[in-house]
């Protein structure tokens, strides 16, 4: 999958309510990130995934792609269909650098507003 900058500027995080959207943002790509990582280590489809765990494949590409924001237990439940267990921990929101590496890309920005990001199209055949 192709990566992109993305570049957070301080200010766009001054703003509580910014700064929760952006956090539950990046704990959607975490978890889908995660998710991905862990069934392609046991090359094991979305599909495939998906019988294993009684879900839809699509749910699984939902959680991959940041587009659905599964509990704790249902993350927990899906890594442990796959013999692993969901380590929880906390880092910084963004680093002091204000940019990190993923492939989402910032799509529009208007004031104090949380910036919007969107993931690009990808095919991906499997």
């Amino acid at each position: 999958m192709p990566y992109r900058d993305i570049e957070i500027n301080e200010g766009d995080l001054q703003n509580e309510d910014a700064r929760m959207n952006f956090a539950e943002w990046i704990a959607r790509y975490d978890c889908g990130l995660l998710l991905s990582k862990a069934r392609q280590s046991k090359d094991l489809t979305q599909e495939q995934l998906a019988n294993l765990a009684r879900v839809s494949q699509a749910y699984i590409s939902k959680i991959e792609n940041a587009e659905a924001n599964p509990s704790i237990g249902r993350l927990a439940a899906l890594l442990g269909v796959m013999w692993f267990r969901l380590k929880l921990d906390y880092v910084p929101l963004v680093p002091r650098s204000m940019t990190f590496m993923g492939d989402f890309e910032k799509v529009s920005s208007s004031g104090s507003e949380m910036p919007i990001f969107k993931r690009p199209e990808v095919a991906v055949a499997r």
